[in-house]
C-alpha cells in the first residue's frame, strides 16, 4: 500500500461512483493524516522484526535456545525502536521532512504531531 500510496490516494480522490464517494472521502482523510502515516510505518518495522521470529518459529529442526535466542533478539529490535525510529518510520521521516507533501499528497500536519508521537511511543 505504502509503495502506491500516491496511486490509490489519486484514485479515491477520484472515485465517482455516489455509493463509495463516501468511504473514499473518509479513506482519503485517513490516509492524508501525518499521525495515521506514522503509525503505519511504525507497524511496517514491527511487523517486519515478528516476521523474523515468525519464520525462526516455523523451522522444523528448532531447538529451545534458539526460540529464546529469537525472543530476546525480537525484545531489543522492539526496544530499540523506542530510542530510534526503525527503517520503514525513518525512511518516512527524512522523505518527510518538515514539509506537509509525502510521495505528492499532501497531508493534515500540526505542529507537535512527531513530538506527540515520539512522546506516545515512549510510554
Amino acid at each position: 500500500m505504502i509503495k502506491s500510496f500516491s496511486v490509490i490516494s489519486a484514485h479515491l480522490e477520484n472515485t465517482s461512483s455516489v455509493e463509495m464517494r463516501g468511504r473514499a472521502r473518509k479513506s482519503v482523510n485517513v490516509l492524508s493524516n501525518f499521525r495515521n502515516l506514522l503509525f503505519i510505518h511504525l507497524m511496517l518495522d514491527v511487523l517486519a522484526v515478528f516476521k523474523a521470529l515468525r519464520l525462526l518459529f516455523q523451522r522444523d529442526n528448532i531447538v529451545i535456545s534458539a526460540a529464546k535466542d529469537g525472543l530476546y533478539s525480537t525484545e531489543l529490535q522492539l526496544r530499540a525502536m523506542i530510542a530510534r525510529p526503525g527503517k520503514n518510520l525513518q525512511a518516512f521521516l527524512d522523505e518527510l521532512g518538515d514539509g506537509h507533501i509525502y510521495k505528492g499528497v499532501t497531508l493534515k500536519r500540526m505542529p507537535n504531531d512527531l513530538n506527540d508521537f515520539i512522546r506516545t511511543n515512549r510510554r
